[in-house]
């Protein structure tokens, strides 16, 4: 499906028709342009793929959301704590299992 009609660039969040030229929608200012992570092209936000490589443009809710759990920074993980975790768990069971 194209976002771009002949007046202009539609924008992905309000669905306005906007001219073509200013990178912002002129009714709610959400931004009309995305750059691909692969080829650097300037694709319209309202697109899926890129243009000029066929890049996915915009990430998968759930890798957003992991990028917003666990930062590269980050000293303990979401990963480390499943660990933990998992790992209590087990250690509890097999103390349970002992005492019985």
């Amino acid at each position: 499906m194209r976002a771009a009609n002949e007046a202009g660039v539609q924008c992905a969040k309000c669905g306005h028709s906007n001219r073509r030229g200013p990178s912002a929608c002129e009714e709610c200012g959400a931004h009309l342009y995305v750059i691909c992570h692969s080829c650097g092209h300037r694709n319209q936000r309202a697109l899926t793929q890129c243009d000029k490589c066929g890049e996915r443009l915009h990430r998968s809710f759930l890798r957003r959301l992991f990028k917003k759990l666990a930062p590269k920074k980050a000293l303990v993980k979401p990963v480390h704590l499943l660990m933990l975790v998992v790992t209590v768990y087990l250690a509890y069971r097999i103390v349970v299992r002992l005492v019985e």
